[in-house]
C-alpha cells in the first residue's frame, strides 16, 4: 500500500491554522463548513481530521479524495 501524505495532495494549505497543523482545502471534505464556505480560509478542515477516520471519513486512512500536488519550482 502507498502511503498518501496530505503534504503532497493538492489541496493541503501551505496555511496552517492557529495550532500549526495542515489544513485541507478539498471543497468535498469542506462542503459542510460554514466558515470556509464564507472564505475564512484558516477555518478549513485539518488535514489530521479530514483523514482521521477509519471508515467514515470523507478521506479517511486511505485519502480517498487524495489527488497528486503539481511540483512545485525550485526557487533557486
Amino acid at each position: 500500500m502507498k502511503i498518501l501524505r496530505c503534504a503532497d495532495c493538492r489541496y493541503s494549505s501551505d496555511v496552517t491554522d492557529s495550532w500549526g497543523y495542515s489544513l485541507c482545502m478539498n471543497p468535498v471534505v469542506n462542503s459542510k463548513n460554514a466558515d470556509y464556505l464564507g472564505g475564512m480560509d484558516r477555518r478549513a478542515m485539518q488535514c489530521s481530521e479530514a483523514r482521521g477516520g477509519r471508515f467514515f471519513a470523507k478521506c479517511g486512512l486511505a485519502g480517498k479524495l487524495w489527488e497528486q500536488a503539481e511540483p512545485k519550482e525550485d526557487q533557486s
